[in-house]
């Protein structure tokens, strides 16, 4: 299996989410329940243990305005709400659900040029994922990630529980021997 540069998780950020309200982390394994590490990674209290970007706008200060809370837009970052509304899904799920995660309402056939380019969205979001290895686990918060269900996403899909101040969000966490990943879309509409 390939492992991943940071080269390459760069490009494939990129190419998904240059332009989005996506945050995107990554944390060392800590803790022996990952929802603990998720919880530091939403918090920012933790960096990538390999230095490679994220994505995340909420944490610049804009001049003029007072600083945000701790964590925002994230609210719900509860290590036991994370297990409780988060839901197993395969890897071939979490693949859709971080393409999906490109459109603001989560639907695959609202992002531009979609059909052109869904060979290079599916290859850019396996990157991201690879990054945790093969044996990595995936968890959703989408409400159709619901057990016993593992939807393909390629059509939309639903949030689930907002884990966020916003209108609503969609989250999905990697989840490795060493490490964990965090990715969320969020809407503020």
């Amino acid at each position: 299996m390939h492992e991943i540069t940071q080269d390459e998780w760069k490009a494939a950020l990129s190419t998904l989410y240059e332009d989005e309200y996506v945050f995107v982390g990554a944390a060392g394994r800590k803790h022996r329940d990952w929802a603990h590490d998720v919880t530091l990674v939403m918090l920012r209290e933790v960096s990538d243990p390999r230095g490679w970007q994220g994505q995340d706008w909420d944490a610049e200060e804009v001049p003029g305005q007072p600083p945000e809370p701790k964590g925002h837009p994230f609210e719900n970052t509860d290590p036991s709400a994370i297990e409780k509304h988060l839901f197993e899904v395969t890897k071939r799920t979490a693949t859709r659900q971080l393409v999906a995660m490109i459109d603001e309402w989560f639907t695959m056939h609202s992002i531009p040029d979609y059909e052109r380019r869904k060979g290079e969205l599916d290859s850019s979001a396996a990157a991201l994922l690879s990054r945790f290895g093969p044996h990595a686990r995936f968890y959703s918060s989408a409400a159709d990630a619901r057990p016993p269900r593992s939807p393909d996403f390629d059509g939309s899909m639903s949030s689930g529980r907002c884990f966020t101040c916003l209108l609503m969000d969609l989250g999905l966490v990697a989840v490795s021997e060493d490490e964990v990943g965090v990715f969320w879309r969020f809407n503020a509409y």
